[in-house]
């Protein structure tokens, strides 16, 4: 029983590894959206204080709503290319914590399966149906983490495709106006 002890004691060590990495995921993208919400910040000053004295040199009536629709289209652009980089950082940070999630769950089936085997090893005479009960249950359980672990992918994927077309959806939107 004291291998099976070690095991358990294993286990909740890559437990509480996991756990430090995606903290350190989560503050790592929590720095770098907030570099990009004050680097945001900057250039929306700069480029309001220069709407401001694009629209106040305009001498001709007629010209200042075409300079009003280029300021327009600028911001928008800009407001797309943010929302482009929020969505990199999301997606950069998904993939790693879908990394580190995966790299657990396998790392605790591995052990899951050392520990049922040890038991199961140990276990008295004639527990033989019981032994091939838990045997089947651990096989079950495989398969629906492995099922989840692909419908989470797949998930995760299609999400990925559908907001790359609505960008690109909007940033031709954007062009063309």
């Amino acid at each position: 029983m004291n291998k099976l002890t070690d095991q358990i004691s294993t286990a909740g060590k890559g437990n509480v590894e996991a756990a430090l990495k995606l903290a350190n995921l989560s503050m790592d993208a929590a720095i770098q959206l907030t570099r990009l919400q004050m680097e945001a910040a900057k250039a929306f000053v700069a480029e309001q204080s220069a709407s401001v004295q694009s629209l106040g040199s305009t001498s001709d009536p007629h010209r200042a709503p075409v300079v009003a629709n280029k300021l327009t289209e600028k911001a928008a652009q800009g407001a797309l290319d943010y929302s482009q980089k929020i969505y990199e950082i999301a997606a950069q940070t998904q993939q790693q914590i879908t990394a580190v999630m995966e790299e657990r769950l396998n790392a605790m089936r591995q052990e899951m399966q050392g520990a049922m085997t040890e038991l199961l090893q140990n276990a008295p005479a004639g527990a033989e149906p019981a032994v091939n009960a838990m045997k089947a249950a651990l096989a079950s359980t495989q398969q629906v983490f492995g099922a989840m672990s692909r419908s989470v992918k797949q998930g995760a994927d299609a999400v990925d495709a559908n907001v790359k077309a609505a960008v690109s959806n909007a940033a031709a939107t954007t062009k063309r106006k």
